[in-house]
């Protein structure tokens, strides 16, 4: 790509324009200081994958995950730069503690705290971790550590923090935080459909079957684990199973706008794309929270409903917001090779 300034006009000279590290880096700063988390996001993550060891580039973009509240996602890349690019930043470590308070892990908080203070002999960040370090007391002083949060709070930010495990790809982490979950709550089934998922994902599949058809025997009508079930057969080629609990959640009109979002994805893996993209239009019309995760399903069934147009900005705003499938798919249609048969929702 080129452009010509003013003067190379003149002078009939072509200037080359060198998107480089340094310019998305640059790029991604602009648009966190406009507030622009999203965008910053993107260039960032662009900027990284031309220099990918950079552990600036890492840090400011967990710093502006963490400024969005994606505070796990934000310690995953702090934990890498300082085990695989840099072990001397030390600074991590503080930033690692004030996501962990905000997640209301306040013991690993503490933890943290207290290596930065030991490790890092310039202290650049020493009164706001002793900050950090006297609100953790008072919460230890005021009550325990899990129970200063509402307790149905905590289950739901835990719940959260695992879930984005499966979804990063981290399955057996997945599970154990899922299962630490069960021994506090034996009847949470959300849980244990989640678990059944990684176990899916991870190749596991007669034990996913298990898991999901104890949750029917003890929660009968658990959407989630239909869901899941219509999944399952499909993915192992069972697919006039999956067709047929397909039939049935289509019947069903979930008030959960969660659980009708769960429904056009299912259909949408199964491959029922004029199904799924009414339901995703629908969700669409109901202002649904536009997710990479939805985002990329209605491009998918846009694209198979010949509404490829849609289909095309959809994932690029899922790109936008780092989804790497989405920017596979843009890679592939840019290059000319997207195949019908390759443009899957999973």
């Amino acid at each position: 790509m080129t452009f010509k300034a003013n003067n190379a006009i003149k002078l009939g000279k072509v200037i080359p324009f060198i998107q480089n590290g340094d310019y998305f880096y640059q790029k991604g700063i602009s648009f966190y200081r406009k507030n622009n988390m999203d965008r910053a996001i993107y260039y960032l993550e662009k900027a990284i994958e031309l220099k990918k060891d950079d552990p600036v580039y890492h840090c400011q973009l967990s710093a502006i995950l963490a400024d969005k509240g994606e505070y796990e996602r934000s310690n995953e890349i702090l934990d890498y730069v300082i085990s695989e690019l840099d072990p001397t930043m030390y600074e991590c470590y503080f930033f690692m503690a004030n996501n962990y308070a905000h997640l209301g892990l306040f013991e690993k908080a503490e933890e943290l705290a207290f290596e930065y203070i030991e490790k890092n002999e310039d202290q650049e960040f020493l009164d706001d971790c002793m900050s950090l370090i006297d609100l953790l007391c008072l919460e230890k002083e005021d009550n325990s550590f899990e129970t200063r949060l509402d307790e149905e709070e905590l289950l739901i930010i835990r719940h959260e923090n695992a879930a984005a495990h499966i979804a990063r790809g981290h399955y057996e982490l997945a599970i154990d935080q899922f299962k630490k979950m069960i021994e506090d709550r034996p009847n949470l089934w959300s849980a244990h459909n989640q678990i059944a998922k990684a176990l899916f994902l991870q190749g596991q599949h007669e034990e996913a079957f298990e898991r999901t058809f104890e949750v029917l025997e003890n929660d009968p009508g658990n959407f989630t684990a239909y869901c899941h079930l219509t999944t399952f057969y499909f993915e192992t080629g069972e697919k006039e199973k999956a067709y047929e609990f397909a039939s049935w959640l289509t019947k069903i009109s979930p008030i959960d706008i969660e659980q009708r979002f769960l429904l056009a994805e299912t259909l949408c893996k199964i491959e029922l794309f004029k199904e799924s993209f009414l339901k995703l239009r629908l969700l669409k019309k109901d202002n649904y929270h536009e997710t990479a995760d939805f985002l990329r399903c209605y491009a998918v069934a846009a694209y198979h409903c010949e509404e490829k147009e849609r289909a095309y900005i959809s994932m690029r705003k899922a790109a936008r917001l780092g989804d790497q499938k989405a920017k596979e798919f843009l890679a592939d249609e840019a290059n000319g090779l997207l195949k019908n048969e390759n443009v899957r929702y999973n």
